[in-house]
């Protein structure tokens, strides 16, 4: 039990945000290939004070009748909706057109690095450790 609660506690710290002005990955696949899967180290902003999320955009469409598919990648400082207190966020959506969007926000530094599916993965770990520090 000991261990299970250091864990939770170290995963705690290192989502806190710490009150400075967030750091986000800021980049578009547009002008930079490297913006896809990095190295993002040269994207690295310090986000203006209204920002409270970085946010990363995956567009992706596919050319109908065929499986080729063509994506883009958008990432940067965003401002979180009001009611929102989520610490990580993640909407899909897929259109009858082929394409999907999907769009993540998160809140702690330098969050928007990786895919829906790692940022969802550390939700469900966060998730996993709370159940189990309860029982």
């Amino acid at each position: 039990m000991a261990k299970a609660a250091y864990i939770f506690l170290l995963g705690v710290v290192f989502m806190i945000n710490k009150g400075n002005a967030l750091n986000c990955f800021e980049c578009h696949s547009d002008d930079d290939s490297n913006c896809f899967a990095g190295p993002l180290e040269s994207f690295i902003t310090a986000c203006p004070n209204n920002a409270t999320v970085c946010r990363t955009i995956r567009f992706t469409v596919e050319a109908m009748g065929t499986r080729k598919s063509t994506s883009k990648v958008n990432r940067g400082c965003a401002a979180m909706a009001a009611d929102s207190t989520s610490a990580l966020i993640c909407l899909k959506q897929n259109r009858v057109t082929g394409s999907t969007t999907v769009v993540c926000e998160c809140n702690t530094e330098l969050c928007n690095v990786g895919s829906e599916v790692s940022m969802v993965t550390a939700v469900i770990f966060t998730t996993m450790m709370l159940g189990i520090l309860l029982k």
